[in-house]
């Protein structure tokens, strides 16, 4: 008797077809954005996945390095950053689809944990005072020359004629939210970080904030662009950011969504 057996390939190409077209419906929305965002834009990444079927996949770290990251080739789509420059930047070096459009606006803040001898309530000249007396020894802020949010904080130094007085007593974390972990965990005393990050679950539970005046730094303006390697999901991805939707996940996150 002849034993009849079927031929694998017309399987093996079916089931090839299957992965291609599986892997293609899973595709992902690449996107970097400032680390100081992250509570609102994971909400509004939540949102958009829900609405659209499409996937976002978001890298966070500090303005500067990952704009660095784009500019050397990075296959990120959507950038948002905690300022202006460096999407400028980016737009100049002809890395991007359109101009970049501001976002939000946010501001500075003193964070201590509930179990720090830090008096905030003393604000940012009170400082000098505590490292002083001994009653604290370690302020963390971002690193001014990548993260935004450390350049408000050196601005507001400068301002207060602190910076050359508490400089060998800062605690340097890569980004504002490395800075502001340092806050948390105790490993400084307190912590200059983004308003938003301070009024987070985790931080505002574990501590309290007060706000650095506005006059003593620039505002920090958040701007964002559409990147070169984006695709049309990219491109809804970037317009929905644009939503009330969007508008209302910052602003209830301490942003301001509208300039003055």
């Amino acid at each position: 008797m002849v034993k009849l057996f079927s031929h694998p390939l017309p399987r093996l190409a079916a089931f090839t077809v299957t992965v291609l077209f599986s892997l293609n419906v899973q595709s992902e929305v690449l996107v970097a954005a400032a680390s100081s965002i992250r509570e609102p834009l994971d909400l509004i990444a939540g949102k958009f996945e829900q609405n659209h079927g499409l996937q976002v996949r978001i890298s966070y770290g500090s303005s500067g390095n990952l704009a660095h990251q784009i500019l050397r080739g990075a296959p990120y789509q959507v950038f948002l950053s905690a300022n202006t420059e460096y999407p400028e930047r980016i737009w100049q070096a002809d890395r991007a689809r359109q101009k970049p459009l501001v976002y939000a606006r946010g501001n500075l803040s003193l964070y201590a944990n509930d179990r720090s001898h830090c008096n905030i309530d003393s604000g940012v000249q009170g400082l000098a005072d505590q490292i002083a007396d001994g009653s604290i020894h370690r302020i963390a802020i971002a690193k001014p020359s990548l993260a935004p949010y450390g350049l408000a904080t050196r601005q507001a130094l400068i301002s207060a004629g602190l910076w050359d007085r508490l400089s060998a007593h800062l605690a340097i974390g890569n980004n504002v939210a490395q800075a502001a972990q340092f806050g948390f965990s105790g490993a400084a005393d307190c912590a200059f970080i983004s308003s938003s990050l301070a009024q987070s679950k985790a931080l505002s539970h574990s501590g309290r904030s007060v706000p650095v005046p506005q006059q003593l730094y620039s505002p920090v303006r958040h701007a964002m662009i559409l990147l070169t390697g984006s695709d049309d999901d990219a491109g809804q991805f970037f317009r929905f950011l644009l939503s009330e939707t969007a508008a209302k996940a910052f602003s209830d996150a301490g942003f301001q969504t509208t300039e003055d």
